[in-house]
């Protein structure tokens, strides 16, 4: 167990990272991701929390996500992808298990520099 920064609680295994995820609150954007299936909001959440920085694209741990969600259905995996994809939150990429981001949604690092705009 580590004592990190004089922190009274006992930690294990932590690392820290001051990377940061933005969400984009157009009102549209919004309204786009309340209207998905619950499994679709619980996985863009967690894209959010493991997306890298200054990358346009998330890796989707299919064993940790499990772990971590508390899902064990490789269907409800399916479904969330399917919601996300269909909504145009992410896209498929060429290579198995990482998805395209849509930037308009959510992004960690500058995208104003990484796409010139």
């Amino acid at each position: 167990m580590k004592n990190l920064n004089n922190n009274p609680f006992k930690i294990e295994n932590q690392y820290i990272d001051n990377s940061c995820t933005k969400i984009y609150t157009n009102p549209a954007y919004r309204v786009n991701i309340f209207s998905l299936p619950t499994p679709s909001k619980i996985l863009y959440l967690w894209f959010i929390y493991v997306l890298t920085p200054g990358k346009d694209y998330v890796y989707l741990n299919r064993k940790l996500y499990m772990e971590e969600s508390g899902i064990s259905s490789i269907n409800t995996i399916k479904t969330a992808l399917s919601g996300l994809i269909d909504n145009k939150i992410i896209a498929i990429s060429p290579v198995k298990d990482y998805y395209y981001i849509n930037p308009l949604y959510f992004y960690s690092g500058n995208r104003v520099k990484k796409y010139n705009l």
